[in-house]
């Protein structure tokens, strides 16, 4: 460790003194102007190599699901609990822990334009991949700038794998010397289970934009793909699901290890498909990784949802559900799990700023007409206004608008006094930031 890694430690330390723990940037921020080596040089020190998720939703989902069963098998291991995923996020995450010397291993959710600069200085054991819709805009383009972004920092040690949504034409144009496929078996939506299409990303192949067809689909692109021009197609899936039962609250289903023929059932403690395939993620890199069956289960069956994702929570005697949205398809998924609930009472936060993506083009693309019958919709945030003018678009006409995101929490809650309702929050990631201060939540 040189006198520029000491010194930037140190400064990150102050820092944490000066603000707190909970702070998710700003100390490895200081830290990166004082020391820019310092997160490479701390990967590198660490006897195993890093554990890596990247892609457009569920990283931290999925992260937390990997990492509870880590804790479960006592490893000695960092992780970015708070979501912060680019450079001076993940150094804070690390340089949290009490002593750098009690840490054998990273797992860490990376932004998709961050993943090839932690992979060029230490190669990756493990990177997870697990989707790639269109997202921030502003900052990444259309999907083909993020998944060469993606491509170029698949970087592994010898031995290394790739985990990858099979589901995804996207994810699955990687390349990587070893690759263990995830996804859902067809069958599954055989008859009437097939959910609706909405927001879909994806309309040509992603090889030689050619249309796809397919045999089945079922989230966005996600499905049983097939390009006729070049034969580009669904990959055979290592790891499946084989039986899927939704419910409102959690999921059930049916782990299927196709080159054994072993199964693991399981139930998931998050509702919607889209947690389902960040739980089978999880599921997929554990197992390559060498976990039993034993401690998977557990670790998926006891998972605590992290501040934001799918979380429940009790303020003023209520139970708050909150579901950060970001982009079409996860605000889509997360409407569509609304819609089912006839008691749901509604809070959207949209922000623009850096971190949320300051082009809010994605409200047009994301399905809010599933709310059409949850009147009245309460919003506020820094772009409340277009977030009005796409639910009056969506065919709602109680519109109740707050200019401070705390102001609209507590109405929020003083208008739904009836214990029968469910009240559902969906924020952007900075509103999520704000809500989480209000509602003095911890990071875990």
């Amino acid at each position: 460790m040189n006198l520029r890694n000491k010194l930037g430690i140190l400064s990150a330390k102050l820092v944490f003194r000066l603000l707190s723990k909970q702070s998710t940037s700003a100390p490895g921020l200081v830290a990166l102007k004082i020391a820019p080596k310092l997160l490479s040089d701390v990967l590198s020190s660490f006897s195993q190599a890093p554990i890596l998720i990247t892609g457009t939703n569920g990283k931290s989902t999925s992260t937390g699901f990997l990492a509870h069963i880590f804790k479960l098998a006592d490893k000695k291991f960092s992780y970015n609990s708070s979501g912060a995923n680019l450079q001076s996020g993940l150094l804070t995450a690390i340089l949290k822990e009490k002593s750098l010397n009690n840490l054998e291993q990273a797992l860490l959710e990376v932004d998709e334009a961050v993943l090839s600069s932690i992979t060029k200085s230490r190669k990756a054991k493990l990177i997870l991949v697990n989707n790639f819709f269109r997202d921030q805009l502003d900052r990444f383009g259309e999907m083909d700038k993020t998944i060469s972004l993606v491509q170029k920092g698949l970087n592994f040690e010898s031995n290394g794998v790739l985990i990858a949504n099979a589901d995804d034409p996207n994810v699955c144009k990687l390349k990587a010397d070893k690759i263990i496929y995830f996804g859902l078996s067809s069958q599954i939506w055989a008859g009437e289970n097939n959910p609706e299409i909405h927001a879909a990303e994806l309309g040509h192949c992603p090889i030689c934009s050619s249309d796809l067809t397919y045999k089945a689909q079922w989230l966005g692109q996600f499905g049983d793909f097939y390009c006729q021009n070049c034969h580009y197609q669904k990959p055979k899936a290592d790891i499946i699901i084989s039986k899927l039962n939704l419910q409102v609250e959690f999921s059930e289903v049916e782990v299927e290890f196709t080159n054994t023929n072993q199964k693991l059932n399981l139930k998931i403690p998050l509702a919607g498909l889209f947690n389902v395939y960040n739980a089978l993620g999880a599921v997929a890199s554990a197992y390559t990784l060498g976990f039993s069956f034993e401690q998977i289960k557990i670790g998926i069956e006891n998972y605590k949802p992290l501040f934001g994702r799918s979380q429940t929570v009790n303020y003023r005697n209520k139970k708050l559900k909150i579901f950060l949205i970001k982009n079409p398809i996860g605000a889509t998924e997360v409407l569509r799990l609304i819609n089912l609930d006839a008691k749901a009472k509604i809070l959207i936060l949209i922000n623009d700023n850096y971190a949320d993506s300051r082009d809010t083009c994605w409200l047009w693309d994301s399905h809010f007409e599933y709310l059409k019958d949850k009147n009245p919709i309460y919003i506020s945030g820094s772009r409340a206004s277009d977030m009005a003018i796409r639910l009056t678009f969506a065919g709602l006409d109680k519109i109740h608008y707050f200019r401070e995101i705390k102001t609209a929490l507590n109405a929020f809650c003083d208008e739904n006094n009836d214990q029968e309702n469910n009240l559902y929050i969906l924020p952007t990631y900075t509103a999520l930031l704000e809500l989480t201060k209000l509602l003095k939540l911890e990071k875990k």
